[in-house]
């Protein structure tokens, strides 16, 4: 007879909400829609973060392809800074450079991530972008995955 209580075995549903690490690297896949032009774009990204308490800061790489006048190719490396709420949600905003179709362009925008378990984080955001003027507002969602979780 054991007199000492055992701790009972963790379950399934315990995995997916330990607490998420938004810290490092991350990969992951988007699609979205230019509201002003009138396309469909995707695309891929990769990125790496620095998180201090719920600070979050970092960089991502995106690289991407749309539907709009005979195909149109996007590049940007884009600087993000949010914070963390809770362990699952990220709030952040992001700006940077790149090219588009050829041209220099730049993006602002803002989004939010959530994680919906494992190393697996959804996001969507909005992104207004710009070359010699205003070029349109594209909306996106996606998905990363952390292989640091």
């Amino acid at each position: 007879m054991n007199w000492y209580p055992q701790a009972e075995p963790p379950t399934p549903t315990s995995r997916l909400l330990a607490q998420f690490d938004w810290s490092g690297f991350y990969v992951g896949v988007y699609g979205g829609y230019n509201l002003l032009n009138t396309y469909a774009q995707a695309g891929g990204q990769a990125g790496f973060n620095i998180l201090r308490g719920a600070l979050l800061a970092g960089v991502e790489l995106q690289l991407g392809a749309a539907s709009g006048g005979g195909g149109i190719f996007e590049a940007y490396l884009n600087g993000r800074a949010g914070a963390v709420l809770g362990d699952r949600l990220l709030l952040y905003a992001e700006g940077g450079v790149g090219t588009f179709s050829g041209s220099l362009a730049w993006t602002a925008g803002a989004g939010g991530e959530i994680a919906i378990g494992g190393s697996i984080s959804v996001f969507a955001e909005a992104e207004a972008f710009f070359t010699s003027g205003f070029e349109g507002s594209v909306l996106q969602a996606g998905i990363n995955f952390h292989p640091g979780n």
